[in-house]
């Protein structure tokens, strides 16, 4: 979670929905927000004195979401093994696949990372006191979205791209079958009702991030 006190914002930050290019910009000029709430800047931690600020929340399809988070773990994995200094905190990811490169169901049934409560994005909206005025921004709409977003509409040009997609590898809609497919909609099935996400795959395959 971040904080803009100058400009009244808090910005919601679920994993892998395309928070660390938001990040970067809020948290220098002419932002100079602020983390909150721990782990790194995915935490919560909301606050009387945020009473009518303005905030925003990016979101993701959750199996686009799901097939990110596995190829981030494959990616990190590597990036520790060749340089355990630099990379340090991924070191979890190494130790928790050693040999070889997780399959994606590998990682689904054993991370405990998923079943975390502020990983389902809608979780933090359930946080928020009532009343509380903010928008969602969609990773598929994100700069049309963000547009929404009074602060930040001026300042668009300043957000790049931090984590592109890796070339290597398949698709996702050549790794989400309708079984993982099930998985995750049973996982995260508040976040297709919330944010008006289909939960079909041929209905997702439209999908263009």
């Amino acid at each position: 979670m971040i904080v803009c006190h100058e400009h009244r914002l808090v910005y919601l930050a679920p994993p892998k929905t395309g928070s660390s290019s938001i990040r970067c910009v809020l948290l220098r000029e002419p932002f100079n927000g602020a983390l909150l709430g721990g782990h790194a800047h995915h935490g919560f931690e909301w606050s009387d004195q945020f009473a009518g600020y303005f905030f925003f929340i990016t979101v993701r399809h959750p199996f686009t979401r799901m097939y990110s988070l596995w190829r981030m773990v494959c990616n990190n994995r590597i990036l520790f093994q060749e340089d355990p200094e630099t990379y340090s905190k991924f070191r979890w990811m190494s130790e928790r696949f050693p040999d070889e490169e997780p399959t994606i169901d590998e990682f689904m049934d054993s991370s405990d990372l998923l079943f975390r409560e502020n990983w389902r994005c809608s979780w933090h909206l359930e946080q928020l006191p009532k009343g509380v005025h903010g928008t969602v921004v969609r990773l598929e709409q994100y700069y049309s979205d963000l547009e929404k977003v009074p602060p930040l509409a001026d300042h668009l040009d300043l957000i790049e791209h931090l984590n592109p997609r890796l070339d290597a590898g398949p698709s996702w809609p050549e790794i989400i079958n309708a079984d993982r497919a099930k998985k995750i909609r049973k996982l995260w099935g508040e976040d297709f009702v919330r944010f008006g996400y289909s939960i079909t795959l041929n209905a997702a395959k439209t999908i263009k991030e």
